[in-house]
This record gives structure tokens, sequence and C-alpha cells, in this order.
């Protein structure tokens, strides 16, 4: 039948409209890279991110800059990450867990002390990663009522890689119909994301005035993500038989692949004072930014049917676009009582600022950022304590919490830290810091004509450990 069939797929296929992009981009692309780690050296991440009214190292130039100015001398940063991620994954009410392990350089950078007769300027540069996209998830289970295929029907993207693999086929008086009809099919299925978004810094901090200090940072992002989805049917029950109103299908295979390079600019300008050594008050404001998103993407469909039929058919493409990041505005303060030093930050962004670009091709997604999101208030605190110690020790602890910038979908992340710092002699110190952060999320496989819904829900824990190796060339003042 389906040989008999080749010249009516000829036809129809010349007047197929030329492909679209592989996975339209959306709204998540846009929160993907602009909700960044809590903080990427060892130091400020021990206590959560609390960091903006602190200073005195390069850390600073993510949080604050005008804090670099409190640096007492110069610096060599070198850190070293592990990042393991472990993802539960509920999908048709069938539990799987899955976990993936990355290793990386988050920090590598350079401050200056500079010697002035009054005040206190400090320079830098370095490269700070910021994000880091890897996840894995699996899933499986038995759907019993409808397929992939029925969605490939209504896809302008899949309608052709289906009607070439006869995913979907035709029938006189019934133009078109899926290879799977209703469902009672097993599924299953595997996403891999990767890749991490860094930034390359140039920053300063100096004493404008008696211990008022303002500082700015000049941030070049530069990065890649990539995205792999295989998505599987296997009709192992042998419902699908060519009886009974169905075909002979037998298994399907969905192959999605997309690399996407990143690069882009925003700053950052700080202001803090300090009242005494006891108490410093800090502002920090994140421009508004723009994220230029080049995507080469691929999608290779497989079928096979119970006669021994094979058909497999890709396309590929490139594309490109612009996401347009918001502003942030963070406030904070730090009081050091003795050996004791506790901080607390707040920092507000209006996610329903997001917008890509350009906007005349992305009208829904823009429009559903404006309605869909909204402004968020994350909350960080930490301590440092101090042991009376010939080593001088330093015990650190934070906790974070960033709600959710969706106002229907619960997307918000809870954080919380722990850390150490040990100087190890005069001029070197290391510091090391754990980082435990949980929050949900969910990956609709795609759209189905009828519930149950194919939505993957995830539970994701990330670990990070990070160890930050600090050298001091020279003294302070």
């Amino acid at each position: 039948m389906r040989q008999m069939r080749c010249g009516i797929r000829l036809l129809l296929l010349m007047a197929l409209s030329a492909p679209s992009v592989l996975r339209a981009q959306n709204e998540n692309d846009a929160l993907r890279y602009s909700r960044l780690h809590l903080a990427p050296g060892a130091r400020a991440l021990g206590i959560a991110g609390a960091y903006g009214a602190l200073g005195g190292s390069w850390e600073a130039a993510y949080h604050n800059p005008a804090g670099l100015s409190l640096a007492t001398r110069s610096e060599v940063l070198i850190s070293l990450s592990g990042t393991a991620v472990v993802d539960q994954t509920q999908y048709l009410g069938q539990a799987v867990r899955t976990n993936v392990q990355r290793l990386a350089v988050p920090n590598l950078a350079y401050l200056q002390k500079v010697p002035t007769r009054r005040g206190s300027l400090s320079i830098g540069i370095g490269y700070d990663e910021v994000s880091n996209f890897t996840r894995r998830l699996t899933f499986a289970a038995f759907n019993p009522e409808h397929s992939i295929t029925e969605y490939f029907l209504q896809s302008d993207f899949y309608f052709d890689l289906a009607f070439r693999t006869y995913a979907i086929d035709t029938l006189p008086g019934r133009r078109y119909y899926p290879a799977v009809l209703e469902g009672e099919i097993d599924q299953q299925g595997e996403i891999f994301e990767r890749g991490r978004l860094g930034q390359i810094t140039l920053a300063y901090g100096i004493e404008a005035l008696r211990d008022l200090h303002f500082g700015a940072a000049l941030y070049l992002f530069t990065g890649r993500y990539s995205y792999e989805r295989i998505f599987e049917e296997l009709d192992s029950r042998n419902i699908h038989n060519g009886r009974s109103g169905t075909t002979d299908f037998h298994s399907l295979q969905l192959l999605d692949e997309i690399t996407s390079d990143l690069s882009g600019l925003q700053a950052r300008l700080g202001l803090l004072y300090r009242l005494g050594n006891t108490l410093h008050l800090g502002a920090s404001l994140l421009t508004p930014g723009r994220l230029e998103v080049r995507d080469a993407y691929r999608s290779t469909l497989r079928t096979s049917f119970d006669n021994g039929d094979r058909f497999s058919e890709s396309l590929s493409g490139l594309y490109k676009y612009h996401i347009l990041l918001p502003a942030r505005f963070s406030a904070g303060a730090s009081l050091r009582l003795a050996l004791l030093q506790v901080s607390a930050e707040a920092e507000w962004t209006d996610y329903s600022a997001l917008e890509l670009s350009p906007s005349a091709t992305f009208l829904e997604a823009n429009r559903r950022l404006r309605q869909d999101y909204q402004a968020t208030l994350e909350r960080r605190l930490g301590a440092e304590l101090t042991l009376p110690t010939p080593q001088r020790l330093i015990l650190r602890a934070g906790w974070a919490q960033s709600p959710s910038p969706h106002r229907q979908l619960d997307l918000s992340q809870r954080s919380w830290t722990v850390g150490l710092g040990l100087p190890l002699g005069e001029q070197m110190q290391l510091d090391v810091a754990y980082a435990r952060m949980q929050f949900s999320d969910r990956f609709r496989q795609y759209t189905a004509p009828v519930d149950p819904e194919p939505v993957v829900y995830e539970q994701v824990t990330r670990n990070r450990l990070v160890f930050s190796l600090r050298w001091f060339p020279g003294r302070g003042r």
C-alpha cells in the first residue's frame, strides 16, 4: 500500500510549504539565558551570593563592583567546580531518576590594587561562568490515549518529515491520517542539555569620597548551549498490526539536535557606603542587556513497519535571533559583630521585560512574556564566622530563594550553601563552597489532542562544589 501511493505523496510534497525552525524560539529560551547562578566564586557562594555589601575580592565584580575598592592587595583567582544534577521525572505516572556530572573552571581573574595618595582604586579583568545548562532527564511509559504521530499532523515543522517517513499518510477520501491513532503505544525518551554562559569582565572600584565607593563593570557574554532529544514510540504489544483499522506500525525515533552560540553585552554600576568597620550598605544596577543567539538545528525521524519497511529523513538549518535582557536592581547590608559577619541582599528583576527580537517574528512569544511572566524579588542571606585560632579559619553558610518568574507555574529556586576559607600562609588562600539548589520544572513532549498531557514533570537537585585558590602577589596599603 505504501509503495502504491508514492505518486500521490510526491504531488503532495511539492505543495508543502518550506520548513520552519526546528523548535520555535520562545519564552523558555529567554528565561533560560536570563536566570543566573548564585555566584561564580567559592567565597561569595559560601554565603549564597549575599555579597553586594561586602567586597574586598574579585567576586565583587559580579555582585557590586564598588566593593572592588575595598581590596587591600592585588590578587589572582582561579576556581574549579564540580556539578552533579539529579533529575527525578514523572511521565504518565511512571517515575525515573537520572543524574549527570560536569567539571568546569568557573573563575579566572586578576585584580590590581592601584597605589593612590588618598582613597583607593582597584581594577581587574577576568572570566566568570554565570550559568551552567547541564541537565539530563529520561522518561518511559505506556500511553493509552495518543501518539506523537497525531501531533505531526498539526506541526508546521514535523509534517514534512512525518509525511516522508510514513508517520503520517494519505487515503482516498481521508487526506491525512497518523500511523498511530488514539495511542496504545509505548513511549520513552531522553533529553540532554549541556553548555554554559560565561562573561569576560572588565571592572573597577574607586573610593570617590571618604567611605563612599563607586564601581562599574562591563560584561561581554560568550557561551554555548546544546540540546538533544530522543523520543521513541514502540508497538511492543503488537496492537497496531494492520487489522481493526490500525496500520502495521512498529516503531518510531525522533532525534532533535540544537547547538546555540551565545554572545552579548551588559553592564553593572554599584555604590557601597561604609559606616565605620561595622556596617556596610550596598546597591547596584545591572543595566538591560542584549544577547545574540545563533542556532544550528537538525531533526531526524526514523520509522519502521511490521512488513520490514524502514524510512529515515532529516532536515537542518541555521537561525539567528536576539534576546533583550531585563535590568536588575539589588540592595543589601552587612553587619560585623566581633568575629561574626552577617550579610543580606535582595534583587529585583522584572522578567516580563524580556523580549525576543526581531519583535515582528516573535509577536506571540513576546505577548506571553508580558502576560505570563512577572517581577520577582530574590532574597539572599549569609554569614561568616572567623574562628579565633592561629590559622584564622573562616566558616560560612547561606540561604537564597528565587521566586517563580512565571505567574502560573512554580519555577521557584531554593538554595542552601556552606563554605570555609583557609589561609595558606601570607600570600595564598583557599576557599571551598558547597551549594544545593532545588527546583521544579516541566517539559511538554508534544501537543496532544486529549488528556493526559504528554508532560514530563521534574524535580531537580543541583549539587555544586567549588574550590577557589587566591594568590596575593603583593602587600596592601
